[in-house]
């Protein structure tokens, strides 16, 4: 349509309301939409699609150790989500 970019949206951008699925996703996939933008990239290049990290880093423009870094941050914050929800 006229006057729309097609330009991806930013790295760090959130889903609008109106990309919610149709089909109810599982909640281990909620959980990992949960995390901060950028820990969320890491987790899924990274540890979702086993990407090397490099490759990683360049998608990101950050350095192939603070992809890791931020991978494994992603997973203890998912693991104290499971331990949060667990403990209810």
């Amino acid at each position: 349509p006229a006057g729309r970019s097609l330009r991806p949206p930013p790295a760090d951008a959130e889903p609008a309301a109106d990309d919610a699925p149709a089909v109810p996703l599982p909640v281990e996939l909620l959980r990992v939409l949960r995390l901060s933008p950028r820990l969320r990239q890491c987790f899924v290049l990274r540890v979702l699609m086993a990407m090397p990290r490099q490759y990683c880093a360049g998608l990101l423009r950050i350095s192939a150790g603070q992809v890791d870094a931020n991978a494994c941050l992603a997973a203890r914050e998912l693991a104290n989500m499971v331990a949060r929800e667990t403990a209810n």
